[in-house]
């Protein structure tokens, strides 16, 4: 099928030593080992197991979309942990030997669109509309979203759709009725585009917008607590600027380079208190400006200089802190060929 890929993995360590059956997670291993054709196989120390497609359908030439799923998942068993898990408490239930679970899931949609191709298919190549937008470099947008959790110690035995990452979030929250020792949900939006100017000049802009949900199983209070964090970038972006001399100027340098850079992201953190007590809130916003020259010069000679300021204004408990630094980096760096000997 056109426009699909799939990929599989799997890989497996098992171990094939004797823990003897002085402990309770030695008896346990005995019972978990495998043989065959008379041949000891031991058991399952380590899983790792992976899935994932892409689909990216030709529409037109002018778009591309796509749609990214990866599911992976990662399995451990300690031999080496004397303390076996209860099924059903401290107590109570059959013995297990200590392991733990971790998997995750990558969703992606979005496309990338040439406004140049679809003035030029649209209008024909010789159109003034055609060489107006054609100057605008392709626009690329996505949508992603991230779900990761872990079990440490868990009572089950991972089902196969928690080994492919497969699921919601209430799925990588808890299994089972088990809450997950960690979890997080993880949504972002990103776009990304640019245009040509007169002069070699080069403009390329982002914006990016992430929202973070985890949660940590707080074993005294037998529940999961929620921690947010957000984070938004813009404005965001680069003027750049190339010039390749002619003439005898030439043959003095090859290249020069020029770029500012802009920034402006601001990020906010907020965790509950402990024992139901108040929430805290961080906020923090970071600018930064950064031009930079770099030349290259005939004979291969690379020099370049940099200037990196940075502001921010983090705000915790209503305090607020504001480092102003600065730094000048000028690297040169040169190649040449070691005498013979």
């Amino acid at each position: 099928l056109a426009g699909l890929s799939l990929r599989a993995d799997y890989s497996a360590t098992r171990d094939l030593q004797d823990y003897g059956d002085s402990t309770t997670v030695g008896r346990l291993l005995k019972r978990q080992g495998s043989t065959f054709l008379g041949l000891n196989l031991g058991f399952l120390r380590t899983q790792t197991m992976g899935f994932g497609f892409n689909v990216t359908p030709a529409f037109a030439s002018w778009l591309k979309p796509r749609f990214v799923f990866a599911g992976r998942s990662n399995f451990n068993r300690d031999p080496n942990n004397p303390l076996p898990v209860r099924v059903d408490g401290d107590t109570a239930g059959a013995f297990r030997v200590p392991e733990s679970l971790s998997n995750s899931q990558h969703r992606e949609i979005g496309a990338t669109i040439a406004i140049g191709q679809l003035a030029r298919g649209a209008f024909g190549d010789s159109s003034f509309v055609t060489s107006l937008f054609g100057r605008i470099l392709p626009i690329d947008a996505a949508l992603t979203r991230d779900l990761r959790s872990g079990f440490d110690r868990p009572t089950f035995d991972a089902s196969f759709g928690y080994k492919l990452g497969l699921g919601g979030v209430d799925a990588f929250r808890a299994q089972g009725g088990v809450a997950a020792t960690s979890a997080g949900n993880s949504r972002g939006r990103t776009v990304g585009g640019g245009i040509q100017l007169p002069l070699g000049l080069n403009v390329r802009l982002n914006y990016r917008d992430l929202q973070n949900t985890s949660w940590s199983l707080r074993v005294s209070e037998g529940e999961q607590v929620e921690f947010r964090q957000s984070t938004r970038e813009w404005p965001s972006g680069t003027l750049s600027w190339t010039y390749s001399p002619r003439w005898g100027l030439r043959k003095i340098v090859s290249i020069l380079n020029a770029n500012a850079r802009i920034t402006r992201i601001a990020s906010t953190n907020e965790q509950p208190g402990l024992a139901g007590g108040p929430s805290s809130r961080t906020e923090n916003i970071t600018r930064g400006f950064s031009p930079s020259v770099s030349v290259t010069w005939a004979g291969g000679i690379l020099t370049s200089l940099q200037y990196s300021p940075g502001t921010s204004d983090p705000l915790t408990s209503g305090n607020t802190t504001r480092p102003d630094p600065e730094a000048w980096p000028g690297p040169v760096n040169f190649g040449f060929r070691p005498p013979r000997v």
